[in-house]
């Protein structure tokens, strides 16, 4: 038998090794995500592998991830260990030290809810990362959460709150969430400049968002061009991604309404007074303040 006739397949195919491709070494074995991850690392020259943002729930962070997820080679990951882990949970969402100090292969971006925690701001001095801090005006951040907590089952606040009033759910929020929140914010203010955090304001990212995503991207390290600004504003709009005008509500989506200071427009006499009487003063040094009327 010739040496060809040796490697024929019975389709007639000839399985020449010496033909064949070969899966490098280091890649054999691996997912096809992790080699994508690989590649990409070995192809682009990022200064940093991981892209950091910490926030509040219902800040506007899922909207400035989705656009650094749109600088080339970027993938989500998440700790998979805070897929466990509620607000009621103490504790919330304390960063990871290994993975924070190794992330996983490739370019990445992480969204999550970290407090300013010793732990937390010793480790982000520890990876000298540069990192985003966005905040919101309490008030909105409730007139949001009071929709979202009764369209998602799996959040640790529906079961409670279901059946409540707007009103009533607000007065809740006041009662179990906004201390912790305000001093969430407060200390990140605090803390942000010396552990290499940026603090951004959800309302100056609406009201500017090619300018604030200029300057998310400079802080970051990173050098993008004026296009790839624009494209990824105009793409990530709230018309763009909903379909919507800011403004225009749907209580059922997870993007509601895309706008600013609407908490005046579900507060009532009540709802403000609880607000104030746990505000103490904090709202004003975050720049939140209370008019005289209210």
């Amino acid at each position: 038998m010739s040496p060809r006739r040796q490697y024929e397949r019975p389709g007639g195919r000839v399985d020449d090794q010496s033909r064949q491709r070969k899966t490098p070494v280091l890649l054999r074995g691996k997912p096809l995500r992790r080699i994508q991850r690989e590649i990409y690392q070995r192809y682009y020259r990022y200064p940093h592998r991981n892209l950091l943002i910490t926030a509040l729930p219902k800040s506007g962070s899922t909207w400035l991830e989705n656009m650094l997820l749109e600088i080339p080679g970027h993938f989500r990951w998440f700790p998979r260990q805070f897929n466990r882990q509620t607000l009621r949970d103490p504790g919330f969402h304390e960063l990871p030290e290994r993975e924070l100090l190794h992330p996983p292969p490739g370019y990445t971006v992480t969204k999550v809810h970290s407090g300013p925690s010793e732990h937390n701001q010793n480790l982000l001095r520890e990876v000298a990362r540069p990192f985003v801090i966005l905040i919101r005006d309490p008030r909105d951040i409730a007139a949001s959460w009071v929709h979202f907590v009764q369209i998602r089952p799996e959040n640790a606040f529906h079961a409670e709150t279901e059946g409540m009033s707007i009103e009533e759910r607000l007065g809740h929020f006041a009662a179990t969430l906004l201390d912790g929140f305000l001093s969430w914010a407060i200390g990140w203010e605090a803390a942000a400049q010396s552990c290499g955090g940026m603090l951004v304001r959800y309302e100056d990212l609406l009201a500017d968002t090619e300018g604030v995503l200029r300057r998310v991207v400079r802080h970051l390290d990173l050098s993008l061009p004026e296009k790839w600004i624009r494209e990824t504003a105009s793409k990530h709009s709230f018309k763009a991604t909903t379909g919507r005008s800011a403004g225009e509500a749907d209580n059922s989506a997870f993007q509601r309404k895309g706008i600013s200071g609407d908490w005046i427009n579900c507060f009532t006499a009540a709802n403000i007074e609880s607000f104030r009487r746990v505000d103490a003063g904090r709202m004003e040094r975050l720049g939140y303040a209370w008019h005289s009327a209210e």
